[in-house]
């Protein structure tokens, strides 16, 4: 008897990379958002958005999303969460801090994950920040994402120590 396979794509599926408004992908980043928090769990911060803060950079022009999709078209496979802003301690310096950088499993084979972390850095780069940061969780796969970012020349600057404080309500 003819065993038979289930149908196999050529080739993987190609990914395009592009600027989105955050106002645009809101809805799928909910969705996606929520399964990054499940990944990385809640041992790291608990999860609960200030979408109206975030529709408010938008607005500025100080949020931008950094989007990964099917060339064809189709549901986003990834996305960077871009801020960009005047520093606080020197206003002549602009900085680009990535919010949040995920991309789903399913997307992750090979070097996808990285070739879209590096295409997000190139384009806020082009936007000309004096400085760009992407902060890691170490608690997360190890900070695996570490070795990325230092792949693509980035330098770790220092270390976040938090403590929890218990509320008295």
């Amino acid at each position: 008897m003819k065993q038979h396979l289930p149908p196999q794509p050529s080739a993987p599926v190609q990914l395009e990379c592009k600027w989105e408004r955050f106002q645009d992908v809101a809805n799928e980043l909910l969705i996606l958002s929520r399964l990054q928090q499940a990944e990385v769990g809640e041992g790291y911060q608990p999860y609960n958005p200030d979408w109206s803060r975030y529709f408010a950079m938008d607005r500025a022009g100080s949020c931008g999303v950094w989007t990964a999709r099917p060339i064809n078209g189709g549901s986003l496979a990834g996305y960077i969460i871009w801020l960009t802003f005047r520093g606080l301690h020197c206003i002549d310096t602009i900085f680009a801090s990535a919010d949040l950088v995920y991309m789903s499993p399913e997307w992750r084979d090979g070097l996808r994950g990285y070739k879209f972390l590096k295409s997000g850095i190139a384009a806020v780069a082009a936007q000309h920040p004096d400085i760009i940061h992407v902060e890691t969780n170490l608690l997360y796969k190890q900070g695996g994402m570490g070795l990325l970012l230092q792949r693509l020349g980035f330098r770790k600057i220092g270390e976040v120590y938090e403590r929890r404080n218990e509320r008295a309500d």
